[in-house]
């Protein structure tokens, strides 16, 4: 069950020692939740960071017009959570959902600070895995102000080619920050150039 998920720590913090591990481990809670559950509700506050042992999620806003914008894809192998609400103890902006049945080991916020104060080691993978969220936010973000849309179509699936088939292109476009016809018409394009 944590095989997965010490193949990801790993690459994060090396060599974790046997007695962090199974301290860290100790605290995590196993749930199958069926395609279509929101796991987490904009306006809650998230209280919890969820590891994916298998699926994929979406996060998502809703704009005052009721219209959902995809904020971020999570599949197998990736955390997801509410970070800046994870961390400030704030209402969620975003709603996360499972876009196919899934297996999550969550972690849940009341459990982590005693669980620092307890193991320096554990703390310092938590200290990492937030620089890492916070330096792959950034670089999102940073796509999406400057990069074309075609740019960002060619990234996403140079980038998440694990996830390009596994979603629909609304909510790709969604994603990109453009609407499906834009996206239709950028595909119609690329396929026409010459390889």
């Amino acid at each position: 069950m944590f095989d997965q998920l010490r193949v990801y720590m790993e690459g994060v913090y090396p060599n974790i020692p046997e007695d962090s591990w199974n301290t860290f481990t100790d605290q995590l809670v196993y749930k199958e939740v069926p395609k279509g559950t929101t796991i987490l509700k904009a306006g809650a506050v998230c209280n919890f960071v969820a590891f994916i042992n298998k699926g994929l999620v979406r996060g998502y806003i809703r704009t005052a017009e009721g219209k959902e914008v995809n904020s971020d894809f999570c599949p197998e192998n990736e955390y997801t959570s509410n970070y800046s609400s994870f961390l400030a103890e704030t209402p969620s902006d975003c709603t996360i959902e499972t876009i196919e049945d899934c297996e999550f080991l969550f972690f849940y916020k009341d459990k982590m600070q005693d669980l620092y104060k307890a193991d320096s080691v554990c703390a310092e993978i938590g200290k990492r895995m937030t620089e890492k969220v916070f330096i792959d936010d950034s670089r999102r973000t940073l796509s999406q102000l400057i990069a074309t849309p075609e740019q960002r179509y060619l990234d996403f699936i140079k980038n998440e080619a694990h996830i390009y088939e596994r979603v629909p292109l609304y909510h790709i476009a969604s994603y990109l920050g453009i609407a499906p016809e834009s996206l239709s018409r950028i595909r119609h394009k690329l396929a026409k150039k010459p390889a």
